[in-house]
């Protein structure tokens, strides 16, 4: 039995937790809601109550637990990360893989190495689940280990430096190029060059275009093209925009988009650094950067309009459609209510 604390600062991290909890955010391997129940059922840890919704542990944190209790890991142990803003998991997501697949390694058993895979590295950090399908593939386990998940499909010519984690049915197209620090969700279809970014579960960077640095909601589509810049021309800190507090903040020197869910670009979208965009917005943009923020529910072509709820929903759902599920009524009623606090 585990039990979560209210994350009293969670307005940090949105758009990603307008729709959901702290505890339910995508990083490394899991959420971490599921982080810490694979956990306690791997070490037999006790009933963990009022456990911080932010606190990501690493591997060795759960040994500590298992002995001497929450409390006094939290005290003596170093093994964990408080997550205070967004970027916080890109710039941790590199190490958390690493951690996420060792408790993987103990829950989990892997089928051997297809012989015609190309491999730099230690082979024994390559790790694939039944089911996964590796086609002509380069792997490079020099910097971390690879992990591909249950029926996930990795196509001719995809190139993975780890640590990468790749998610249940996630499909990464022919000649994709993902780096380390990279985490792709289940059902996530990929292609273009990745690195250090986390594209959550059933969303589509699915062709060429950068993205680097970036956290991607769920549900989300990136259309041809789409580059993201992670990097300022002139080497200086990214401001970010804090949707709840209407302030920019420092967010170190890399930093690239942070997309809410259901939000889509266009194709040949170039997305500037630090960009924010919240959930259920379309972006088409015209012979321009994108601006660093863009609202819940946006239409943006030349200018922003507000994206109708109506035509929202027919969207969302003709996309969701494409893997067979449909928008639930918590998610429709949380979606209605965002939109009515903005828009009356």
């Amino acid at each position: 039995m585990i039990s979560f604390q209210k994350h009293i600062e969670q307005t940090n991290l949105y758009p990603f937790t307008l729709l959901r909890d702290t505890s339910d955010l995508f990083s490394g391997a899991f959420t971490n809601k599921e982080r810490w129940t694979a956990a306690a059922n791997c070490f037999q840890l006790p009933e963990l109550h009022n456990v911080p919704a932010n606190l990501i542990p690493y591997f060795d944190f759960w040994k500590t637990c298992k002995q001497y209790g929450l409390n006094h890991s939290l005290e003596q142990s170093n093994d964990y990360t408080m997550i205070q803003h967004k970027w916080d998991y890109i710039q941790q997501n590199e190490k958390l893989i690493t951690s996420d697949i060792q408790l993987l390694k103990l829950m989990n058993t892997f089928q051997p190495l297809p012989e015609h895979l190309n491999i730099t590295g230690d082979k024994s950090e390559i790790y694939i689940e039944e089911g996964a399908t590796i086609e002509q593939a380069t792997i490079n386990t020099t910097s971390g280990p690879v992990y591909i998940s249950k029926d996930a499909l990795i196509m001719d010519g995809a190139c993975l430096r780890g640590p990468i984690f790749i998610g249940r049915s996630a499909v990464v197209k022919m000649g994709a190029m993902i780096y380390g620090g990279s985490s792709i969700g289940e059902k996530a279809i990929v292609g273009g060059e990745i690195k250090n970014s986390i594209i959550s579960s059933f969303s589509n960077k699915a062709h060429d275009g950068y993205l680097g640095d970036s956290i991607i909601g769920e549900w989300c589509n990136l259309g041809a093209g789409t580059t993201v810049s992670n990097l300022k021309n002139n080497a200086s800190d990214v401001e970010l925009w804090n949707m709840h507090d209407g302030i920019f903040e420092t967010a170190g020197k890399k930093c690239g988009t942070f997309m809410g869910d259901f939000s889509r670009t266009g194709i040949n979208t170039s997305l500037n650094t630090g960009t924010v965009i919240g959930i259920c917005s379309n972006i088409v943009p015209v012979n321009r950067l994108t601006p660093k923020f863009v609202p819940n529910f946006t239409w943006f072509h030349d200018q922003m309009s507000t994206y109708l709820l109506d035509k929202a929903f027919l969207d969302i759902q003709n996309w969701m459609s494409f893997k067979e599920k449909e928008l639930t009524l918590e998610c429709k009623n949380k979606l209605i209510s965002i939109f009515n606090s903005e828009n009356l």
